[in-house]
């Protein structure tokens, strides 16, 4: 094998082994000597996160129905934004509107004894519905049945 081949192999790793090295020394020095907790100014959400609003849960189905004055009965949820009730012998009727856990129940009956519109809240599991009136402290509650 012919020697000047053999030097310029030998100076090219010798090139490299320093310029390697000095890189390496010139990052460590840029390093600061004490790390510290990194400071976020401003986080910004992609655009459907930050419109996306919590899971709607279906309602749809039987549930079972008491409130404060004892009166018990069932409630259907059709799919189409309406319920029947059946509380206590009235049959009312009306609609109901779900977002995310609040459930909004507009009674629609002008028969029913106590035709309230109710707004309650859903339960994390999804199973119960209550609902409460600070004003004079009706309240009622919702199982799925």
């Amino acid at each position: 094998m012919n020697k000047s081949v053999i030097e310029s192999t030998s100076r090219r790793k010798a090139v490299k082994t320093i310029v390697g090295g000095v890189t390496a020394l010139a990052a460590y020095n840029m390093m600061p000597v004490k790390w510290g907790t990194p400071i976020i100014g401003q986080i910004f959400l992609p655009a459907h996160a930050a419109t996306s609003g919590e899971a709607t849960v279906n309602i749809e189905g039987v549930w079972s129905f008491i409130d404060s004055d004892g009166s018990t009965g069932t409630i259907t949820f059709n799919n189409d934004g309406t319920f029947t009730a059946a509380v206590e012998g009235d049959n009312d009727t009306g609609s109901y509107s779900v977002s995310g856990r609040t459930v909004t129940i507009l009674n629609n009956s002008t028969t029913a004894t106590d035709n309230r519109d109710l707004v309650g809240t859903l339960s994390s599991n999804g199973n119960t519905i209550s609902s409460s009136d600070a004003a004079d402290g009706y309240s009622a509650t919702l199982t799925r049945q």
